[in-house]
């Protein structure tokens, strides 16, 4: 575990790695000072505040001690729930062009709105030939919190099923690489999650309150159309299984990531209904969409793949991931 250290004017402290309060009181003159900044104490029976993130070696479920200072007293509190750790991944194949102010904006909204989580960006590049993996680098040398990782095979599926089971993060979230959802919903999808209120949160396209905008009629029509087949087929309480804006526990990567068989776009669809299936709690949010006029998907080709998907879940998917949860103590 890295150790950061925070010291007083006089003395030393570790702070957890928790939200801290942190409360100077009694005989104190002068000020008080930290990597983070400083706040004044010109004279006793006077209050400070500090609230900000550490870490200590051995973090106890709760702190309320008195620290001598010599002209002071510190007393220090912290919440005995730990920050949690969020990889958001972004799959991109062949996007050169988008991803670098992709990353760049998404990195830069994380650390002003994403404060209480420690938190990476991973670009997964599942077969790029283009200059994608040159881009993909140069971020992960720029921006510390971002990383990369490759793949020769292609397939959305295939990467978000490598990244997450792979992955330490409490919570595991992805999003498109042209960022058509609007990331002020990132922070309630990824607390949904943290917070314990659900196993997978799912942006939709497809409540009455969400804002889509730019959407084609061809599109619009062939969601809804498959969004109604899969309710039909598997009776499932989620509307929209497509949004590329998504967020799961930890249980959910290790438990249900592998024993989604599609490598495509239809991961999204298996990993749901199998979720709803065996027992997991989806929520599904609403949000503000905005259509790309450069998307990959072929909408026919993917119509069709989607639809041999849902067969081969109806017919034995389902019962099968069942039997392999039980077998590994899990279902």
């Amino acid at each position: 575990m890295t150790v950061t250290t925070w010291w007083t004017s006089e003395l030393g402290i570790f702070l957890p790695d928790y939200p801290i309060i942190a409360r100077m009181d009694g005989l104190s003159k002068g000020g008080v000072s930290s990597p983070k900044g400083n706040f004044g104490m010109d004279k006793g029976d006077g209050w400070g505040f500090w609230i900000g993130r550490g870490e200590i070696l051995t973090p106890r479920d709760g702190m309320d001690g008195d620290f001598g200072l010599g002209r002071g007293r510190w007393r220090c509190w912290y919440n005995a729930r730990p920050m949690r750790s969020l990889d958001v991944v972004i799959p991109c194949l062949n996007e050169e062009r988008a991803l670098p102010p992709s990353v760049r904006r998404l990195h830069d909204w994380m650390a002003g709105e994403l404060a209480g989580y420690r938190w990476n960006i991973v670009i997964a590049d599942n077969g790029s030939t283009d200059g994608t993996r040159d881009a993909a680098i140069a971020l992960a040398e720029e921006l510390a919190a971002v990383r990369y990782v490759r793949m020769e095979q292609r397939g959305r599926g295939r990467a978000l099923r490598r990244v997450w089971t792979e992955s330490s993060a409490d919570v595991m979230a992805y999003m498109d690489v042209d960022l058509s959802t609007d990331l002020a919903h990132l922070k309630p999808l990824v607390d949904a999650v943290a917070g314990g209120g659900c196993d997978i949160a799912v942006g939709s396209r497809l409540r009455p309150d969400s804002v889509v905008v730019g959407r084609s009629l061809k599109r619009e029509i062939t969601s809804r159309g498959y969004s109604l087949l899969f309710r039909i087929m598997f009776w499932t309480g989620f509307r929209d299984a497509q949004c590329g804006f998504k967020a799961v526990s930890r249980g959910v990567a290790d438990d249900l990531a592998p024993l989604v068989q599609d490598n495509g776009w239809f991961f999204d669809s298996e990993l749901l209904i199998l979720a709803q299936k065996c027992g997991y709690t989806i929520r599904e949010l609403p949000v503000r969409w905005t259509d790309d006029p450069d998307s990959r998907v072929r909408i026919l080709r993917t119509a069709w793949e989607d639809v041999k998907g849902l067969l081969r879940l109806k017919f034995g998917g389902i019962g099968r991931a069942r039997r392999q949860l039980r077998a590994g103590g899990k279902g």
